[in-house]
């Protein structure tokens, strides 16, 4: 038997390798961190409690645990990105509650970080926002070609982010708002997008390359019934989400007619 304390959470599954038993014994200790096991017992996903923070202390516990494929913590610095590397079998990250705050030492990730998860060749999830990540970081990225979803921030460009054209297994794709929906043009297998700030009349015909988009949720009062008349060549289009106060109820119609197989929905409400 595990033998675990009540309340450790402990997802259900075979009994767990000794060698494994008392490092997720001493994370449940620490009250920070959930985890889980596959069906053989191994420590399968481990994820942050809700309203704890990541210490350097128990990441080092964390790295111990080499079966983990999906890990989910916060906040993460260019140090914790260090541990990460030493997790080969990973295929799902989510480090996006970095928008939370920074650690307490002011440290955010950055492009010197990025530099640990270049060998990471299995990541199919990753999940940056609120990181501090430039051109040249976002180089380190590209050798992760197994990579279908993708959240990343900073200030890096459009030129910067067009050198991750060569994953072409990507279909989400969630960057700041501020780059526009140009990326589109080089990365065509997107099959979700939502952009919730910024978007213009022109960004929407970038989408129009776009022949797998499925679903699309926009929230902008630059947009108008000018710009959503480049979404009826988009038949591949399934649920479309238009926060736009200047799109009105007859250029939804005439678009609904367009895609008659596409759920829409419409807010004309005025944006916060």
């Amino acid at each position: 038997m595990n033998n675990f304390r009540p309340g450790t959470r402990v997802i259900r599954g075979a009994e767990i390798p000794i060698d494994q038993r008392e490092i997720i014994r001493a994370l449940e200790n620490l009250e920070l961190i959930y985890v889980g096991l596959d069906e053989s017992g191994n420590a399968a996903s481990l994820r942050m409690r809700q309203h704890k923070i990541m210490t350097d202390d128990a990441m080092q516990l964390v790295v111990k645990l080499k079966t983990l494929t999906s890990l989910t913590l916060w906040p993460m610095t260019d140090k914790r990105l260090a541990y990460v590397k030493l997790l080969p079998n990973l295929e799902h990250t989510d480090f996006r509650n970095l928008s939370r705050g920074a650690s307490a030492d002011g440290e955010h990730v950055t492009d010197a970080g990025l530099i640990h998860l270049s060998e990471l060749y299995d990541l199919v999830t990753l999940c940056l926002s609120g990181a501090q990540i430039s051109d040249s970081g976002l180089n380190h990225l590209k050798g992760l070609t197994n990579l279908k979803k993708l959240q990343v921030g900073g200030p890096f460009t459009l030129a910067g982010l067009k050198q991750l054209s060569c994953i072409s297994n990507l279909v989400y794709l969630e960057v700041p708002s501020s780059l526009g929906l140009g990326y589109a043009e080089f990365c065509p297998n997107l099959e979700e997008i939502c952009h919730f700030e910024n978007s213009t009349d022109s960004d929407l015909a970038y989408l129009q390359v776009l022949t797998k988009l499925r679903v699309l949720r926009i929230a902008s009062d630059k947009v108008s019934d000018f710009g959503i008349r480049y979404l009826k060549s988009i038949k591949s289009l399934r649920e479309l989400a238009l926060f736009c106060p200047n799109v009105t109820e007859s250029g939804i119609k005439e678009l609904q007619e367009a895609l008659p197989e596409c759920d829409i929905e419409h807010d004309p409400s005025p944006l916060p």
